[in-house]
């Protein structure tokens, strides 16, 4: 039923705004614009303009989603198993590129750029909606549809900032041909319930792909990250979150080929809460479980000793199972069967924060503070204790922090405090690597 007495004005102010975007081309009257706050994406309503439909509340995934009656809708073969973690799922996989440089190139196998290459090059596909770094602002996400190799290429590995597919979605209705789109999986579930109202996007859509996501980062991290490093933006020639293999290195060449490289365990884990949007922690869904096909690390077990690259993969169709399938059969990808216990294994993430005491915890604080929450349709059934509230508040105060750039001195210290406390992840310090090129490898 359209909520016709609201817009995203309702959700912004409450807190409820994933930034996706999708709200912008659903509104009839071009009412709707995003904009930047605080270094995440919100909608911005322009009252003269708006009429009240209520299309923008329905299509939004911030405010609610239905995870277990969509995937129910949505992936309905006999063979589709349940996870409580997972959501419904058909098979489990280890993969990678069978071509070194994007393997090694890419955030964690390249799978999701050789698939893609293998959709498109077999004319599956007439494009993908991926994401870039803009080539006029390296260090700003560009959102497109990619139709040759060349931009399927120019979109790999990792974008950990805020991303808006706000004015793609109409380029794909304009555009002839069928597409996959990739994305994280608050910007499937917006899109997964605006095909419910515009069907023709479902003619053309034939694929979500989804990214694990156990939190975005805000743009200030951007910021942070440089500042800490001594990256100059301003001469920067590339810039990449994930490069030179598995898990990889933050890696920014200088126009003048100075090259610095830091570990990714090394500046992620100097970030943990501190920059993550604050609609992140009410988030249940890791591993984009209405996508036909998810994708993440999994750098466990013997997965941890490859130094090129290695994806865990999801599927919930029998088409993209297949498709999968043959994409190996062509000399692809390299595929292996595993089992859901492996993939859950290696994302400890979503069983304690994303389906476990630490969404519980921020979703009942929350609500008896008389905040408004996101609707799920599956409850959490899970007991908070005094470590997830310590951890709440831990967490809160590292946002603000992140927040406030004059407080941004406070985080090395507060890193090292909640080590002590055993809040975060015990990790030695690694070398960062700099070093003149001639090239960029």
């Amino acid at each position: 039923m359209i909520k016709k007495n609201k817009n995203t004005k309702y959700i912004v102010k409450n807190h409820l705004c994933t930034g996706c975007g999708i709200c912008e081309n659903i509104c009839p009257s071009g009412a709707i614009s995003m904009r930047q706050l605080q270094g995440v994406y919100v909608s911005k309503i322009d009252n003269t303009k708006c009429v009240m439909c209520g299309l923008c509340y329905d299509t939004c995934g911030g405010v609610s989603v239905n995870l277990q009656k969509s995937a129910e809708s949505i992936f309905s073969s006999d063979q589709i198993k349940d996870d409580h973690y997972i959501g419904k799922y058909l098979s489990c996989y280890s993969g990678y590129s069978n071509d070194y440089d994007i393997r090694f190139h890419s955030a964690a196998g390249g799978m999701v750029s050789q698939f893609l290459l293998f959709l498109l090059e077999k004319k599956i596909i007439s494009g993908a909606v991926v994401v870039r770094f803009n080539n006029n602002n390296i260090t700003s996400p560009e959102v497109f549809i990619a139709k040759s190799r060349e931009d399927i290429l120019s979109a790999k590995s990792s974008k950990y900032c805020p991303v808006s597919f706000h004015g793609v979605i109409d380029e794909v209705l304009k555009t002839d041909g069928k597409f996959v789109i990739v994305g994280l999986p608050c910007h499937i579930h917006s899109l997964r319930k605006f095909e419910t109202i515009k069907k023709e996007l479902k003619n053309k859509v034939i694929g979500y792909f989804a990214l694990y996501c156990s939190s975005n980062k805000t743009m200030k991290s951007q910021k942070y990250i440089f500042k800490k490093y001594g990256i100059d933006k301003d001469n920067l020639q590339y810039f990449a979150y994930r490069d030179d293999g598995c898990l990889g290195y933050l890696k920014a060449v200088s126009k003048d080929n100075q090259i610095l490289k830091v570990p990714y365990l090394e500046y992620w884990h100097s970030m943990r809460g501190f920059f993550a949007p604050s609609r992140c922690t009410l988030c249940i869904d890791h591993f984009g479980e209405l996508a036909d096909i998810s994708f993440g690390d999994i750098h466990i077990g013997k997965y941890a000793e490859d130094k090129i690259g290695v994806n865990s993969l999801i599927t919930r169709s029998e088409l993209w199972d297949n498709l999968l399938q043959q994409a190996q059969k062509d000399g692809y990808v390299m595929l292996d069967s595993i089992s859901k216990d492996i993939v859950n294994k290696s994302q400890i993430y979503a069983k304690i924060y994303k389906k476990g005491p630490g969404v519980k915890t921020a979703l009942t604080i929350r609500k008896l503070l008389g905040k408004k929450i996101p609707e799920y349709d599956c409850s959490i059934n899970t007991r908070i204790n005094i470590k997830y509230l310590i951890r709440y508040l831990v967490h809160n105060i590292q946002r603000f922090i992140g927040r406030h750039e004059v407080l941004w001195f406070l985080i090395d210290y507060l890193d090292s405090l909640a080590l002590l406390l055993k809040l975060g992840t015990k990790r030695k310090k690694s070398k960062i690597e700099m070093f003149d090129s001639k090239q960029i490898h």
